[in-house]
């Protein structure tokens, strides 16, 4: 998926910004059990706010900037319990990386330059251990 041209500028022809790189942090908000059309299967939709970190490339011509920029991210998403320990999910993120000067060529003024992006995503997770089992404090004599 990455990197990926995000951003043109119309009014600087040849001025590209590409997103290479996104990692966040997330913060749950809530997870609510829903029963879908009597599915025998656990289906959870939850919310999330987090903080966002992205490598950002700016070009143009034969000269590019590479800065990390940070910023929020808030999103949706819906997860199936398929099995005690396997969980089928899906979310919808938005991220707004906040603006920050790039300098191209030895000479000239900062390009003013941030970065959003909507980003959908379906993957798999699977528990290796129960945290139960593992948070368990034992007596010992």
């Amino acid at each position: 998926m990455f990197p990926f041209q995000t951003a043109t500028n119309d009014a600087a022809p040849g001025l590209n910004s590409k997103l290479q790189t996104v990692g966040t942090v997330d913060f749950q908000l809530g997870r609510k059990t829903v029963d879908v059309f009597g599915l025998p299967y656990d289906v959870e939709a939850f919310a999330f706010v987090g903080v966002a970190a992205g490598s950002v490339k700016v070009t143009e011509a034969d000269f590019s900037d590479t800065r990390t920029l940070f910023g929020p991210t808030l999103g949706v998403g819906a997860a199936v319990n398929v099995t005690p320990r396997v969980q089928l999910y899906t979310q919808f993120r938005y991220i707004d990386l906040l603006h920050e000067d790039f300098h191209l060529g030895p000479t000239g003024p900062g390009i003013d330059v941030g970065q959003r992006a909507f980003i959908a995503t379906v993957g798999v997770k699977v528990q290796i251990h129960d945290a139960t089992e593992l948070l368990t404090v034992r007596n010992r004599p």
